[in-house]
């Protein structure tokens, strides 16, 4: 089995890195100091730009607005988004 990441695969490699940084990272604080139903309009918002980004639903049929992926390609994904 090929495991190469392609050059697609590393653009979406990229725009997930760059999203937890930017997005994610940067709300580390709040999630220490509120309660999780107060993060949860954040949280949304934040899952909506990722749906806006294409990247939601990675083994989901495009059919279902997903990325239509393999059930390998999504475990590249994952090692980005930690355990």
């Amino acid at each position: 089995m090929d495991f190469t990441i392609t050059e697609k695969m590393q653009t979406i490699l990229d725009m997930i890195n760059e999203f937890i940084d930017k997005e994610l990272i940067p709300m580390e604080p709040e999630f220490i100091t509120n309660e999780f139903r107060d993060m949860v309009p954040v949280l949304e918002e934040k899952r909506n730009m990722v749906r806006k980004m294409e990247l939601w639903g990675r083994t989901h049929p495009k059919d279902l607005r997903g990325m239509g992926l393999t059930m390998v390609a999504p475990t590249i994904p994952n090692e980005s988004l930690g355990p």
